[in-house]
């Protein structure tokens, strides 16, 4: 006789949900410009970010010579172009898109302030403790593109 454990799925699922999103929601502080500066990145381990030196979410700022216009018009037309991102708002010196993943369709902030000669950037999952690197790799892709000349 053979026994096929479907009852344990229900279980199986629950598990594996609860391994993806952990403990953490969403962020206290959501998105935007607060007095100059890009919102801080939560303690959870799913949030990359260059405004603030912070060593466990820490990713350098994007040095550039271009004017903060050329790179505004740089930065929408590739985030534009990728498909799995959204423009969700943006003002004279900020951007804020949306990441979403194709497996999961979990959502990733991406925020981008253009200063005189850097971009400061931040990407925070919105669900979870870990992000398993996806934010950074995220900003790594998006800086490559921007980097062409």
């Amino acid at each position: 006789m053979k026994h096929t454990p479907t009852h344990l799925l229900p279980l199986v699922s629950i598990m594996i949900s609860t391994l993806l999103t952990g403990c953490s929601t969403l962020s206290k502080t959501p998105p935007g410009v607060y007095q100059g500066r890009l919102a801080p990145c939560p303690t959870s381990d799913n949030c990359v970010i260059s405004d603030r030196h912070d060593t466990a979410h820490y990713l350098p700022a994007w040095k550039t010579n271009q004017t903060p216009q050329q790179v505004k018009l740089k930065l929408m037309a590739i985030l534009q172009q990728h498909p799995n991102i959204q423009l969700i708002s943006h003002s004279e010196f900020y951007i804020h898109s949306q990441y979403r993943s194709d497996w999961f369709g979990f959502i990733d902030d991406l925020e981008f302030l253009i200063e005189e000669d850097a971009v400061q950037i931040r990407s925070a999952s919105r669900l979870g403790y870990s992000d398993f690197g996806a934010n950074k790799k995220h900003l790594l892709a998006i800086k490559k593109a921007f980097e062409k000349p």
